[in-house]
C-alpha cells in the first residue's frame, strides 16, 4: 500500500515531464513550419 502511494506521484511527475517535452518539440516543429512557410510566402494559418 505504501509502495503504491510513494510510487504514484513519482510517475505522474515523469508522465508530466514527457509531456512538457512533446509540449516544447511540438513547439519547435511549429515555429520552423511557421518559418519555413513564411520564407516560401506561405500563411501556415489558411490551410
Amino acid at each position: 500500500m505504501a509502495d503504491t502511494a510513494h510510487w504514484k506521484p513519482k510517475h505522474s511527475q515523469r508522465s508530466k515531464v514527457i509531456r512538457d517535452l512533446d509540449n516544447s518539440k511540438n513547439l519547435k516543429m511549429k515555429s520552423q513550419k511557421k518559418k519555413l512557410a513564411r520564407h516560401l510566402g506561405i500563411n501556415i494559418n489558411k490551410k
